[in-house]
């Protein structure tokens, strides 16, 4: 992006970036619009169009930045109660992450809807610290319009209790910790320290396939010496390959 490569994200580099990125992913969206069964006319395709495209560089973790893009598309469109709209954001399934899709009507009620209407993560401002090993992966959305305020579904989330809170915490304050040009000796040990910590609650914590190993002890009636065995060969493995790698 950086292409006078002076070190810095101008805003005439930042635009210009954000036109070529958001051209591509409207290029990839595909949207039809079915008329009430009542009416003879058949789906019709949506073309949509790009308003405005945004991007900029926000803090991240460790003091590195993140970039945001925001594509704002419209797209005309004759619709009446009972009336369906299907959207497929056009992502490809090789690209990971967090997908999300919300549905709302301005002026348009809906009837029923396969997404929320609220964002979980606040438009992908901030996720959820308790989905982050098993992030939404939404790219479709199916709505029926209707005639006011319908049972649109809701994102059900698993609520953070106070262990996941805590551990997001500490995990801020090691990446502040980390983030200096010089360490200090005192420093040093206490985020050598807190990693120990944080890797004990990440051990604790939803993730890396821990239900699959439990329904695999439970299935083959483990004993606990087993189930010892196999969180001790899973801690070896992690250990010596974060080592190897360091």
């Amino acid at each position: 992006m950086d292409t006078d490569h002076d070190g810095t994200l101008s805003p005439a580099e930042a635009s210009a970036q954000a036109g070529r990125d958001c051209s591509a992913l409207t290029a990839g969206i595909h949207a039809t619009t079915a008329p009430p069964p009542a009416q003879p006319a058949g789906p019709a395709v949506l073309t949509f169009r790009l308003r405005a495209a945004t991007y900029r560089l926000l803090p991240g973790q460790a003091g590195l930045h993140t970039g945001r893009l925001e594509c704002r598309l419209t797209a005309p469109a004759t619709l009446a109660r009972g009336a369906r709209v299907r959207f497929t954001s056009g992502v490809q399934d090789s690209h990971i992450g967090w997908h999300e899709i919300t549905a709302r009507g301005a002026g348009i009620p809906l009837a029923t809807s396969d997404v929320p209407a609220r964002s979980v993560s606040g438009e992908l401002h901030t996720y959820p610290a308790d989905l982050l090993s098993s992030p939404l992966d939404t790219r479709h959305a199916a709505v029926l319009l209707g005639a006011g305020p319908g049972p649109a579904t809701t994102a059900r989330t698993p609520a953070a209790g106070w262990a996941t809170h805590w551990y997001a915490a500490l995990d801020r304050h090691l990446g502040a910790l980390t983030d200096r040009r010089t360490l200090t000796l005192p420093v040093g040990l206490l985020a050598v320290l807190m990693s120990l910590v944080l890797g004990a609650g990440h051990a604790a914590l939803p993730g890396h396939g821990k239900t699959i190993m439990a329904a695999y002890l439970a299935g083959r009636q483990g004993r606990p010496r087993d189930a010892v065995t196999v969180a001790t060969t899973v801690t070896l493995t992690h250990t010596a390959s974060v080592l190897a790698l360091g």
